[in-house]
């Protein structure tokens, strides 16, 4: 099994394969990382906040089919769709891509881009990179991902 880890002071997403040692009962030591990416967890102001610290089970893929893979890139969502989980009190929180090429929604600007990874604002969920998110969804189709844990 899999599992993803968002480290909000790294700004930084990793995707791990069981088993992790417990060092402490604060301290894990990750020992089967298959990946690590540039992520965030910026939120839009009309938004319920950022993801809150904790576990959280997978729930489910959401593919955004609705567009091609020459516009995928400027979508909110990225190329290779969103990895849900269950967040209670919380509605359709997941891990995207998107907003890496094209131009603002708002403002007409191009969007601003970091190591591959939209800086624009999502409304609630953690953004990290097309890259990370091919590999998560290869991952996930041999050994499936479980939960997600979010901590600062």
């Amino acid at each position: 099994m899999s599992f993803l880890v968002f480290k909000r002071s790294e700004k930084k997403l990793y995707l791990l394969s069981k088993p992790y040692r417990k060092i402490h009962e604060n301290y894990v030591k990750y020992t089967n990382v298959i990946g690590k990416w540039p992520a965030h967890n910026e939120v839009d102001s009309s938004s319920n906040g950022k993801w809150p610290d904790g576990t959280y089970p997978y729930e489910r893929y959401n593919p955004h089919l609705e567009v091609d893979e020459l516009t995928c890139k400027s979508t909110a969502y990225g190329c290779n769709g969103n990895r849900m989980f269950t967040v209670e009190g919380r509605k359709s929180m997941g891990i995207h891509a998107g907003r890496i090429d094209g131009v603002s929604d708002r403002s007409g600007k191009p969007y601003n881009v970091k190591d591959g990874l939209g800086m624009m604002v999502t409304m609630g969920c953690i953004r990290t990179t097309d890259q990370a998110m091919e590999i998560i969804n290869k991952k996930h189709d041999t050994d499936k991902i479980t939960h997600v844990i979010v901590k600062k």
